[in-house]
C-alpha cells in the first residue's frame, strides 16, 4: 500500500486488487498467452476508531484536485483524515519499517503499523464469513457456536 496517492498509470494500473475475470458460465477467462485476464477494482470503504465511513480513494469527480481523481489516497492521507492532530507527525513516518519488522509495542512507527492497529484493518471478515452470517445467521436457531460448527464441519482443511 503506497504512503502517498497511487501513481498515475495508463488503463486500470492504479492501487487495488486484482481479481480473475470470468466469462457468463463463472469460468476464468485466459489471455492468448495462456495467463488468467485479471482486473483491478477497488478496496472497499473503511471505518475507523469513531464509526465514521471513510473512502480510502478520491472522488471520481474531483475539481480540486484533478491530478489525484480517482486515485487511491495513500496511507498518509488516509491516516490524516482520522487523526487531523496528528498530521505533522503522520507526514514525517516512513511507508513501512524495514522488512515488515516494526520496533516491539511501537504502533506510530510508520504509516503502516498505525493502519494495522486500527480496528477496521485487524477485526475483517474472511468472505466465508460474510456469506454465512448473512445467509445462515438470518435463521432463528442458528447460534454463534452453531455456526462455527457449520464452518468447521464443511471446511476441506480439517
Amino acid at each position: 500500500m503506497p504512503k502517498g496517492p497511487s501513481p498515475a498509470k495508463e488503463g486500470n494500473a492504479r492501487f487495488g486488487v486484482d481479481v480473475k475475470v470470468l466469462d457468463s458460465n463463472g469460468k476464468p477467462v485466459y489471455q492468448p498467452s495462456g495467463k488468467p485476464l485479471k482486473h483491478r477494482i477497488r478496496m472497499g470503504n473503511v471505518m475507523f476508531h469513531n464509526e465514521t465511513p471513510q473512502t480510502l480513494y478520491y472522488p471520481d469527480i474531483y475539481p480540486q484536485r484533478p491530478e489525484v481523481t480517482g486515485r487511491f489516497k495513500g496511507m498518509a492521507q488516509i491516516l490524516t483524515e482520522q487523526y487531523p492532530e496528528k498530521a505533522a507527525v503522520i507526514k514525517k513516518l516512513r511507508a513501512e519499517c524495514g522488512k515488515f519488522q516494526c520496533p516491539k509495542g511501537q504502533t506510530e512507527c510508520c504509516c503502516r503499523q498505525m493502519l494495522f492497529v486500527e480496528k477496521d484493518f485487524t477485526n475483517v471478515k474472511s468472505l466465508m464469513e460474510v456469506v454465512l452470517y448473512t445467509s445462515v445467521w438470518t435463521h432463528p436457531t442458528t447460534t454463534p457456536t452453531h455456526l462455527g460448527q457449520c464452518v468447521r464441519a464443511n471446511s476441506p482443511f480439517e
